[in-house]
């Protein structure tokens, strides 16, 4: 609470040393007549009237001084939240990114057992593929299986060679 004295120490200990020298500090603030008398205390109810207004005006300073400072510590406190979540944000993009590349590279493994697979099975579908039409076939007319267990030996070692080359290329 604010001190509603007319006079404060300070304000005394502010006044010239020369004048309290000079002027008896009774004097100084006693009035003349009746009419000064009534001035004086019309001039001392204005000024405690005043120091009422300016001190409503400081509380009201404080008060949004305060608002003020709550406001701009909200504003840092935001900002900071911001950038937190733009890292996250960031953060769960590159996750997602390692998930799609991990998802790409187990598809592509995938698909290249396919081809070793449809690679070593070409040369037997080529051959059961000649065997079943009828058209004439190396080996056909002979009473003997020295032919077809030539191809399909044959088309075990392509396989076999496509596998391990498929194998050394992956």
């Amino acid at each position: 609470m604010q001190d509603r004295s007319l006079i404060s120490h300070d304000s005394i200990s502010s006044i010239p040393k020369n004048f309290l020298l000079k002027n008896n500090l009774s004097t100084a603030f006693k009035p003349i007549n009746d009419r000064e008398s009534k001035v004086l205390d019309s001039l001392k109810n204005e000024i405690y009237s005043l120091q009422t207004c300016i001190s409503g005006f400081k509380e009201l300073l404080w008060l949004y001084s305060d608002t003020l400072d709550h406001v701009l510590s909200m504003m840092t406190l935001s900002s900071q939240s911001e950038l937190i979540l733009s890292r996250t944000h960031s953060n769960f993009i590159g996750s997602i990114s390692l998930s799609l590349g991990t998802s790409s590279e187990k598809v592509g493994n995938v698909g290249n057992i396919l081809t070793l697979v449809t690679a070593a099975s070409t040369p037997f579908a080529i051959v059961s593929g000649l065997f079943g039409m009828n058209v004439k076939v190396p080996g056909g007319d002979l009473e003997n299986y020295y032919m077809f267990t030539g191809i399909v030996l044959l088309c075990l070692v392509i396989g076999v060679f496509l596998v391990l080359i498929l194998r050394k290329l992956l």
